[in-house]
């Protein structure tokens, strides 16, 4: 570990262990062609410049589908990167008030995911409006926190 002297220690010969250099940024936000809309990136080039970056994790978070996810699982695997699941929404009230909001969805783990394939499935049977599928803020209620 690296060491530092600090100006704030009663004594002036103390140091503080510093923690190992961490990356201070993963990408949480990126659309790639499978975000058909607004997507230009490419799976293969995104997780190759993550791993030429030493970046340890991604995400996939394409606008309202998870299309390319197995795609970018097996890339990440390959490259020794974790590969973080999200999605882009747009979510709209329940009573229609005021203009959607763009939400990003991630996956904690496995219950996540699957949580995030019924919410999408929901909105493309049943809000698709424009191109782009919108979900309403009552298709999270299933998960919401006991009040």
């Amino acid at each position: 570990m690296n060491q530092v002297d600090t100006p704030h220690s009663s004594l002036p010969s103390a140091q503080v262990a510093l923690a190992p250099e961490q990356p201070g940024f993963v990408h949480l936000r990126m659309h790639t062609e499978f975000s058909v809309t607004d997507g230009i990136v490419r799976i293969g080039e995104a997780v190759a410049a993550a791993a030429a970056d030493g970046m340890p994790a991604l995400a996939l978070s394409d606008l309202s589908s998870l299309f390319g996810l197995v795609k970018f699982y097996r890339k990440c695997r390959a490259s020794g990167i974790k590969p973080i699941a999200a999605t882009d929404i747009w979510l709209e009230s329940e009573k229609g008030e005021g203009l959607p909001a763009r939400c990003l969805l991630v996956a904690q783990n496995h219950a996540g995911y699957l949580q995030l394939c019924e919410l999408l499935s929901r909105a493309f049977l049943q809000n698709q409006h424009r191109a782009v599928r919108w979900c309403a803020t009552s298709g999270f209620q299933r998960w919401a926190a006991p009040t």
